[in-house]
């Protein structure tokens, strides 16, 4: 599974477990244990692996690579918001976040830039530029670092007014203007973030406030 995204290396691991289905009709009426064993070893854990990346990777972002991965950025060329909706203890999937596909310019201190693609359930914009993680026996296979870019959101959210002198010397503190936003889109923004613990709710409160004042 070298030099492939972490969408392509789920879908390889559930079509062996899929394989291994049909398989196990054939091998388990012949097979003694020495064989069927490690089949039946192999097989769990192809759906394990599966399951582990669409859950925990894709949804929360791969936390291994945080502590063991190379440090870039990427720029964001392409944002597609997909059909499926990512569960992990949400009651029937109701509030299960969705899946994004990006497709990443990386670019890695010592190498040429180049693409691929990311699968998580995390709001980019087409054009940004995030902090990422790449693992280093698989190029291909990166996260974001959703702590980063919440605490990177966050100051520039507090940072939303500027200071300006005036004739008489004094300082005061200017709103500039601001884009109209989708106000509802922000706050699921926030929502998300805040599931995902890169907020507090004590910040979540804070920011949904400021959205709501600025409305």
């Amino acid at each position: 599974m070298s030099q492939l995204n972490v969408g392509r290396m789920s879908l390889i691991a559930f079509v062996v477990f899929l394989v291994g289905i049909a398989g196990l009709a054939v091998v388990a009426p012949n097979a003694g244990p020495a064989v069927l064993v490690p089949y039946v070893a192999l097989w769990l854990a192809s759906f394990t692996y599966a399951m582990y990346l669409w859950i925990a990777v894709m949804r929360y972002g791969d936390r291994r690579l945080l502590g063991r991965g190379t440090q870039g950025t990427a720029k964001v060329l392409t944002a597609k918001e997909t059909s499926w909706a990512m569960s992990a203890g949400e009651y029937e999937g109701i509030g299960a976040p969705s899946v994004w596909k990006y497709r990443l310019e990386v670019n890695v201190s010592g190498k040429d830039p180049y693409e691929t693609t990311l699968y998580i359930c995390a709001h980019l914009r087409s054009g940004d530029t995030v902090p990422v993680y790449v693992s280093p026996r698989n190029s291909k296979r990166v996260t974001v670092d959703l702590g980063a870019l919440g605490a990177a959101r966050n100051d520039r959210l507090r940072s939303m007014g500027t200071r300006r002198k005036t004739a008489g010397g004094t300082v005061i503190r200017e709103r500039p203007a601001i884009p109209t936003v989708d106000v509802a889109d922000e706050l699921a923004k926030l929502a998300d973030l805040r599931d995902r613990g890169v907020l507090s709710d004590a910040e979540f409160d804070s920011q949904k406030g400021k959205l709501l004042e600025s409305d």
